[in-house]
């Protein structure tokens, strides 16, 4: 099978949004048999850092009639009482597909999340629109940094109490700000991302943001440079601001791995500001740091630490 593939000589073209044209132009020249062959190798090699335990339901739980299933699901449909949570039915179409997990966050406590699994034709036919570009990868899977940000938060829950909580580009799911909402007792948590399918906040340092907020929490979202400037203003915009009225310091919460010094980058941008204090946490958990150690041990093929193991940012206002 041949495929006609038309490459661009762009030096404006990073490397990663070069590899997603690449991608995008096989897909739209695949059928569907074709795709069985391609997931045989294109899986994500590393799939995480398996810091909570979690179910596959086998039906919506909402559908369930068990005792048990319905203490589960009040603690979910509480949690999304007190958020800030958009969900448009309407942009639902006959191709969506959904899987239900249901993870285990201690102490009896449960959220069972629907994560959106596209279909190859609906990815296919789309590839230009909600699923398009490598700006909505945070569609196509919960990546682990995603996972690591909702185990820090979840073991930093001082953080978030009694705070408004806004998490940006949160990709499929906002796992994060999903279990904070759940478990960190905060007063309100907004979750967004840039994709038409969420609630929706663009990144452009030229929209004038009004609302903001005590915490914001970002994960994965420094891989590509062009969309720094542009993050910056996000977070100078919506991150609140001390003042008399409010007393308590603001917090900016970026989990990143570096990816070829794309996370250093921005760490420089927000240190070349001069009104933020950056502090970069690389071993913030025993357990996280125990796994990283054993992926480097045990894995060195595909376990690389540049793009695999995230850090933590802390960015506050500098008072």
């Amino acid at each position: 099978m041949s495929h006609n593939i038309k490459i661009v000589d762009d030096n404006s073209i990073t490397p990663a949004k070069a590899r997603w044209k690449l991608l995008s132009s096989v897909i739209s020249s695949l059928n569907s048999d074709s795709l069985v062959t391609l997931n045989k190798f294109s899986k994500r090699n590393h799939q995480g850092f398996n810091l909570f335990p979690k179910i596959k339901l086998d039906q919506s739980p909402l559908a369930l009639d068990d005792v048990n299933n319905k203490v589960i699901d009040v603690t979910l449909m509480k949690t999304l009482t007190n958020s800030e949570i958009c969900i448009d039915k309407d942009k639902h179409t006959q191709k969506d597909h959904y899987e239900w997990h249901s993870y285990d966050l201690g102490d009896n406590d449960y959220i069972n999340i629907r994560i959106k699994i596209p279909y190859y034709c609906d990815m296919k036919n789309s590839l230009y629109s909600k699923y398009s570009g490598f700006l909505s990868t945070g569609n196509i899977c919960v990546w682990p940094a995603e996972e690591v940000l909702a185990y820090y938060s979840l073991n930093n829950s001082h953080l978030f109490r009694n705070k408004t909580v806004c998490e940006i580009g949160g990709g499929m799911c906002a796992l994060a700000g999903l279990f904070v909402a759940t478990k960190c007792q905060p007063s309100s948590v907004t979750l967004t991302d840039a994709n038409l399918c969420t609630m929706q906040m663009i990144w452009d340092r030229n929209i004038h943001y009004d609302k903001t907020y005590d915490v914001v929490l970002c994960a994965d979202c420094t891989f590509d440079k062009q969309i720094h400037l542009h993050l910056l203003h996000v977070i100078r915009s919506i991150l609140k601001k001390p003042s008399k009225n409010n007393p308590y310091k603001s917090l900016f919460l970026l989990c990143a791995p570096q990816r070829g010094g794309s996370l250093q980058e921005f760490i420089s941008l927000l240190e070349t500001q001069g009104d933020f204090h950056v502090k970069l946490l690389e071993r913030y958990d025993d357990f996280v740091w125990k796994v990283h150690q054993q992926s480097i041990t045990e894995n060195p093929v595909h376990y690389i630490p540049d793009t695999h193991y995230p850090l933590i940012v802390q960015a506050s206002w500098r008072v």
